[in-house]
């Protein structure tokens, strides 16, 4: 079983949080800096409230807006074709806490749903191959329930969790190439993870 985190491994908002940062007026137009950079201008500048504000806004009502990171639609349904079991494994809390009106797990699925990543096995995964926790210690819980052999995720904070399941493979997804400090291996784009699980036959 291959575990696989949703948003910004399988989602990419970077493009779509410097849009909506420059509609709302929190940033010039044209900034183009990484999405670390682009909370750290907003907080230092507008506060913690307007990047709350912001980020409630992009993972409920415009979350439609979001896009694939590139080559992760076709690395899934590869994987898929060749007989890998795949589950996504994500955690957030089901309010948004700028705005208690926002169900992000609601709005995750109406993104999951045209997605292609739903469609009719082996192309797409079941609806009970999705799991959205509320919180890191139910993810990492999941995790450990499915028993997967690897787990890609954006945060180091997940690897590093101590309840981290031991015989689970950490990739760690690394788009922006910020040089994380990260012991295990290192992934920058989606075609490194096809590279990883199908050139290279992993089991």
């Amino acid at each position: 079983m291959i575990g696989l985190d949703f948003d910004n491994t399988i989602v990419c908002y970077d493009a779509l949080f410097r849009e909506m940062a420059v509609e709302a007026g929190l940033m010039p137009a044209g900034f183009t800096a990484s999405r670390e950079a682009l909370r750290s201008a907003v907080r230092r500048e507008h506060g913690d409230g307007a990047w709350a504000a912001l980020q409630a806004t992009l993972y409920g009502p415009a979350l439609h807006r979001a896009t694939f990171f590139p080559g992760a639609l076709e690395c899934i349904r590869r994987l898929l074709r060749g007989g890998r079991a795949i589950a996504i494994v994500s955690h957030k809390t089901r309010v948004a806490a700028a705005d208690p009106n926002v169900d992000l797990h609601a709005h995750a699925w109406r993104w999951l749903e045209p997605s292609g990543l739903l469609d009719p096995p082996p192309r797409g995964l079941t609806r009970e191959g999705v799991f959205f926790e509320e919180t890191l210690d139910a993810k990492i819980t999941r995790i450990h329930q499915l028993g997967c052999s690897h787990f890609v995720d954006d945060l180091s904070t997940v690897f590093e969790h101590p309840a981290f399941p031991a015989a689970t493979i950490p990739l760690l997804f690394d788009p922006e190439r910020e040089g994380k400090a990260f012991a295990g291996r290192v992934v920058h784009s989606w075609r490194e993870i096809e590279e990883y699980f199908v050139d290279s036959a992993i089991a």
